[in-house]
C-alpha cells in the first residue's frame, strides 16, 4: 500500500487469548505497522465450536472433534466476521506524532465505506487538536440516526423516567446510558451553538454539575461525536 492508501475487505478471523481479530492483523503488517491504522467492524460472532458443529458435544458426534482440537491449540476464542479497513499514513513528523489507531466497532446496515473514512478523519482531527478551545468551536448537530430510548418506572403511582439510553447506527452501532441533564445539553445542538458556548448554557441552566470543568465536557461531548449522536461538518475538520 502506498502512504495515504485505504485496504477494505470483507473477512473473518479469530480472536484469540492474547489478541483481537483487529490485533492479530496489526501484527500481521510487520514491522512497519506503526504507520498503519485498522479499523474492523463486526457483524457478528461465533464461538469456535459452533465452528465445529454447533455445540462441543455435537462436534464429537459430526466428526468435528479434530476441528474444535485445533481451535483450542491456537487458542482461539471467538470468531468475528465484518469489515476490515486498514489506512496507510503519511510518514510525516505530525503522523508520527500520533499513536496508530487499532478499533473495533459494530457493523450496522447503515455502515458504508465513508464511514470509516468519517471516522479516521475525526480521530486524526483530535489526535492533532493541541487545546481544547479548538474542540469548543465546534458546533455539532445531532446525529442522523440518534434514538433516545426512556425507560419509565412507577414511583408513588406515577411513571417516572429513570434511565435514558443513546443509540445510532451510523457510523456504526452504538449504546450509551447517560444522565437526563446531558439529554437536555444534545437537544441544544443545532449546528449554529458552539461547544463552549453550550458549556455555558449548560452550566446557567444546572444541566452540569457546577464542579465539571470545561475540558472535561468537551471530553464528553467528543465521545458523542465519535458514537454518532452528533455530527460536525467534515469541512470544519479539515479547515482546523
Amino acid at each position: 500500500m502506498r502512504p495515504g492508501g485505504t485496504f477494505y475487505a470483507c473477512c473473518g478471523g479469530f480472536d484469540t487469548r492474547e489478541l483481537a481479530f483487529e490485533q492479530r492483523v496489526r501484527s500481521w503488517i510487520g514491522a512497519s505497522n506503526e504507520w498503519f491504522d485498522v479499523l474492523f467492524a463486526v457483524e457478528f460472532d461465533k464461538s469456535p465450536w459452533h465452528l465445529a458443529g454447533g455445540s462441543q458435544s455435537h462436534a464429537a458426534e459430526a466428526g468435528g472433534q479434530p476441528l474444535f482440537e485445533r481451535f483450542r491449540e491456537i487458542g482461539a476464542v471467538n470468531f468475528v466476521t465484518g469489515a476490515l479497513f486498514i489506512y496507510r499514513r503519511a510518514e510525516t513528523a505530525s503522523a508520527q506524532a500520533r499513536p496508530p489507531l487499532t478499533v473495533r466497532s459494530l457493523l450496522t446496515p447503515l455502515t458504508d465505506g465513508s464511514c470509516f473514512d468519517t471516522c479516521l478523519i475525526w480521530w486524526r482531527w483530535v489526535a492533532g487538536a493541541q487545546t481544547p478551545q479548538a474542540l469548543g468551536q465546534l458546533k455539532p448537530r445531532l446525529g442522523s440516526t440518534l434514538r433516545v430510548n426512556i425507560t419509565h418506572v412507577i414511583q408513588d403511582q406515577e411513571l417516572v423516567p429513570e434511565a435514558f439510553r443513546l443509540e445510532a447506527s451510523r457510523p456504526f452501532q452504538s449504546e450509551s446510558k447517560v444522565d437526563p441533564e446531558m439529554v437536555q445539553v444534545l437537544l441544544k445542538c443545532d449546528g449554529r451553538t458552539s461547544l463552549e458556548e453550550l458549556y455555558k448554557i449548560a452550566q446557567k441552566a444546572s444541566w452540569v454539575p457546577p464542579h465539571l470543568a470545561l475540558v472535561d465536557f468537551l471530553k464528553f461531548a467528543a465521545k458523542m461525536i465519535e458514537r454518532g449522536y452528533l455530527e460536525v461538518e467534515l469541512s470544519a475538520l479539515r479547515a482546523s
